[in-house]
């Protein structure tokens, strides 16, 4: 074999020995690069000085630094930006809008939000026609909760990049907060539409549609999110308040118990539910049930909508068993009390029921022969279910149909009272009112 074969056995492979060697030389380079970098980043955990000097290797840092940020790193991408942003202004070879936007971007990964606007707010002055500095800042501001202002910048950034969906969407999730769901409506179902399985998003555009009336529309999605881990609880509270006004009370509370069960709910939506898991027990006759929860309202902030009223109003009742039966028995049964205390009235008479009719605005009207020994007539009784106070003006449309209709007497009764108006409408009509007491008396002989 002559050397010339030789040289062209070995040559190859002496070419990759040194490439291995040099691979490896550089590999164990930008390890100590790396590690330095991060030794550093490390320290400025606790905190870097403001103008504190640039190292030496500034621009490895920041490529580090990038190489952290565009793999979703924000936290050490941070710890290393924060050395850089300070100086790179006159370093050139640094690219100083880059570091204060993506540390600003960083911060704000990471929580610190009113650092992190002021170094995306520093990038945006340095270029006012970049999308991502102005979306950027529209994003801290609605996270940070200013959504006013948020709308503004987002504006702003739509003006730099038009109808940029995800601008749309918190332009739309801005106004939702400012309770402007009208204007919220359109941006959001637009945005629903690129994204139907966004769980936030089928959640405002349910609750848009529930604050304008279109309430069956709302439901089904509602209830499509009810087991929703973030949205589930908050679904039930919407969804159980439209059951509830539909007079749907036994839905209502299966949702209000599975969202109070999840325990995830913030101060104000607790207190809401609450007080509709209340309202929906006093709509069921369950008094106590309801008094119980309107008491633990109180305690938390006795200011609450109108649980101060409901308690004066029905806390008396429960503990009265013959007014509270006359306030939450069922239909049929206080069709039977009525009759019963009509009894009482006149105890010694023949009473023959001629009709009876029971309103939406809860009183129960019983229309009757009474027959005694001295004489015969008929008479319309209006028993209604309330403890405040009934004025002048129901008193006068009762008298108008008992005069339509030629009845000579009549008599309206209620756990409350009325007002002195009503009073003195009837002193010089066969009208006889009998009030809190004096129902409370009649309704003690029925035992």
């Amino acid at each position: 074999m002559s050397f010339t074969d030789i040289l062209i056995i070995f040559v190859p492979i002496i070419i990759v020995l040194i490439i291995a060697v040099l691979s490896v030389s550089l590999f164990f380079r930008v390890e100590n690069v790396s590690s330095t970098s991060r030794l550093r980043s490390e320290k400025s955990v606790k905190g870097v000085k403001s103008g504190a000097p640039l190292p030496k290797n500034a621009k490895s840092q920041q490529d580090l630094a990038n190489y952290y940020f565009e793999n979703g790193d924000y936290a050490k991408a941070a710890q290393i930006y924060a050395i850089l942003v300070n100086g790179a202004t006159v370093n050139r070879k640094l690219d100083g809008f880059n570091i204060s936007l993506r540390y600003g971007i960083s911060l704000m990964k990471t929580g610190h939000l009113d650092q992190a606007y002021k170094y995306v707010a520093d990038a945006f002055l340095m270029n006012r026609s970049d999308f991502t500095a102005a979306s950027t800042l529209g994003l801290i501001e609605y996270k940070r909760g200013n959504y006013d202002t948020a709308i503004i910048r987002f504006k702003i950034a739509d003006q730099i990049q038009p109808r940029d969906r995800k601008v749309r969407k918190y332009i739309g999730l801005c106004l939702f907060r400012l309770n402007k769901y009208n204007e919220a409506y359109p941006l959001l179902n637009a945005c629903l539409e690129y994204d139907p399985d966004n769980h936030e998003l089928i959640y405002c555009v349910a609750k848009c549609c529930c604050q304008m009336g279109r309430n069956d529309e709302a439901l089904k999605a509602f209830n499509y999110l009810k087991n929703d881990e973030e949205y589930g609880s908050l679904s039930c509270l919407e969804a159980g308040g439209i059951y509830l006004a539909k007079g749907m009370n036994d839905e209502a509370l299966s949702l209000f118990q599975q969202a109070a069960a999840a325990q995830n709910l913030g101060y104000e939506e607790t207190l809401e539910l609450q007080y509709r898991t209340g309202i929906a027990y006093l709509r069921k006759n369950e008094l106590t049930a309801a008094i119980t929860i309107f008491n633990e309202i109180s305690k938390v902030k006795p200011d609450y909508k109108d649980v101060r009223l409901l308690l004066e109003k029905y806390g008396a009742i429960s503990g009265n068993k013959g007014l509270s039966g006359y306030m939450f028995a069922e239909e049929g049964e206080f069709s039977d009390i009525c009759r019963r205390l009509i009894d009482f009235l006149f105890p010694k008479a023949g009473i023959k029921i001629l009709e009876s009719s029971f309103s939406a605005n809860r009183f129960m009207e019983i229309f009757a022969n009474i027959e005694t020994v001295k004489w015969e007539d008929n008479v319309l009784f209006r028993f209604y279910r309330s403890n405040l106070v009934i004025d002048e003006i129901p008193i006068r449309e009762f008298y108008a149909k008992m005069r339509d209709r030629k009845i000579n007497r009549g008599f309206c009764l209620t756990a409350g009272s009325f007002s002195d108006a009503a009073k003195s409408f009837t002193e010089a009509r066969y009208i006889d009112l009998i009030e809190g007491s004096q129902l409370e008396e009649l309704l003690k002989k029925l035992g």
